[in-house]
């Protein structure tokens, strides 16, 4: 049976693994700030570079898929095989990504996935703008990641960016986010050793992270939120309805300016076709009164006035999208990672309450069997329940170890994410007005230098539209 290469460069020529690397470009993404605090976050010797391109189809039949050539650069991060790398991957192993760094990064501000839903037509083409755009996002995405001090740590990462087995990515990828209709039924029947695996790896990559003491809060009796991050928590989720209400009027501001322009073009080419009209009209008013022949007054120039009109209204919709609308999207999806990593650590907190919760009724169990003799059904039920209350603690310590982690990078991410929040808003403002305002001024010169021809057209009316003397 001949094996099919899984990493086909795209247009043939050898796989994307094996082609060489070279050295690594300008970054495509702007420069991201990271959160600040963490150890060698600063160091400048410990670098990670990841670039997004090339977006080819791979696959056939229901199998079809995008891929994504996805090339690393690295330096004082002893977990890498190597220094760069080159391979292949889809959405949905992106997505793997995300899902195991919010599985072991607890408190961590996980960056947030673009879409994975594409409406645009053509959607599936490489050379689409939906496809362009979700590479951008995704090359955002992934830049975060890098220049994260724990998340570039990761054995994820390095599983994600290194991992050349493509059977290796079934086990962690469903099949229904593949498209592989042919593993279906083995994936069905896994099911639930994959769940158990999945559980398995995140408690394993979680302790990978930082070990700490615990939180004061962190009690045999329970977790007791701090009041302060509950109110933080709020503020977060409030933010991000703002921001995305925002958003959404945004869009509609770039509808309308886009509706005026149109509006506009509409009433020039009216004003076109009755220039025509016009020019007979007033030739067969000289041939029936003899009026002198004096110019009569041009449609045309109406047309460029509503012309003049609408391309300012065009280039002040395209304005509002570039310098205020993606910068928008980008501070919805920071939001959207705060309020995740809140959400993430109000579940551990929940877990662990319902732990104690458990632990106390196993143990009340245990006090009203008292001191059963050996080896009689009681004692059997006795020696069970101890079983599972120790099963129940271990577990519990384990997650007041995941919560205390949390509460010590909470601080540090909700700072860094407050920072980088404002700063994108503030920059985005000042786009917007700076566009604004020469759209204004490129408006007015246009519309002044219409208004004058269109005024000098006025001034001497054909006879035929005089009254009569």
């Amino acid at each position: 049976m001949t094996s099919v290469d899984p990493y086909p460069a795209p247009g043939g020529g050898g796989s994307i693994s094996d082609a060489e690397v070279g050295p690594a470009p300008p970054p495509s993404v702007e420069p991201l700030s990271a959160p600040a605090g963490y150890d060698g976050g600063d160091d400048p010797s410990v670098s990670l570079q990841i670039e997004i391109t090339d977006p080819h189809r791979a696959g056939e039949g229901l199998s079809k898929h995008v891929e994504y050539v996805v090339t690393y650069w690295t330096s004082g991060l002893p977990k890498f095989a190597s220094a760069s790398g080159r391979v292949a991957r889809r959405y949905s192993e992106f997505e793997w990504l995300w899902r195991a760094l919010s599985a072991s990064a607890d408190g961590v501000l996980v960056p947030a996935l673009p879409g994975k839903t594409l409406s645009a037509p053509l959607s599936d083409d490489p050379g689409s703008v939906a496809i362009e755009r979700r590479r951008r996002d995704l090359g955002v995405f992934v830049a975060r990641i890098a220049r994260h001090p724990l998340m570039r740590a990761s054995d994820d990462v390095r599983t994600f960016l290194e991992e050349k087995d493509r059977g290796a990515w079934k086990e962690r990828v469903p099949w229904h986010e593949r498209g592989v209709t042919s593993d279906a039924i083995r994936a069905t029947q896994e099911f639930f050793g994959g769940a158990a695996n999945a559980r398995a790896s995140s408690s394993s990559s979680a302790s990978s992270f930082i070990d700490v003491p615990n939180a004061p809060n962190v009690t045999n009796d329970g977790i007791v939120e701090d009041a302060r991050f509950v109110e933080i928590g709020e503020y977060v989720g409030e933010l991000k309805q703002r921001v995305d209400a925002l958003l959404e009027a945004t869009t509609a501001v770039t509808k309308h300016h886009a509706g005026a322009a149109a509006a506009a073009t509409a009433f020039a080419a009216a004003c076109a076709d009755l220039d025509d009209a016009e020019l007979r009209a007033c030739a067969n008013f000289r041939a029936m009164d003899g009026a002198s022949a004096t110019v009569p007054i041009r449609w045309s120039a109406a047309s460029a006035l509503f012309a003049a009109r609408a391309a300012p209204s065009d280039a002040l919709a395209d304005a509002v999208a570039d310098a205020f609308r993606e910068p928008l999207r980008a501070a919805s999806a920071l939001c959207a990672s705060a309020t995740h990593a809140r959400d993430r650590r109000r579940q551990l907190v929940d877990a662990y309450n319902k732990l104690c919760a458990e632990i106390s009724a196993i143990d009340a169990k245990i006090v009203a069997l008292g001191v059963p003799e050996l080896g009689s059904p009681k004692r059997m039920e006795r020696d069970a329940l101890e079983l599972r209350a120790s099963d129940a603690r271990i577990a519990r310590t384990h997650l007041g170890g995941r919560y205390s982690r949390a509460v010590l990078v909470s601080d540090r991410e909700l700072c860094w994410f407050h920072g980088a929040l404002a700063a994108s808003m503030g920059d985005a403002l000042k786009a917007y007005v700076a566009s604004h305002g020469a759209a204004a001024g490129r408006a007015a010169r246009a519309l002044a230098d219409a208004r004058e021809g269109l005024r000098d057209a006025t001034a001497a009316p054909p006879d035929a539209f005089l009254p009569p003397r």
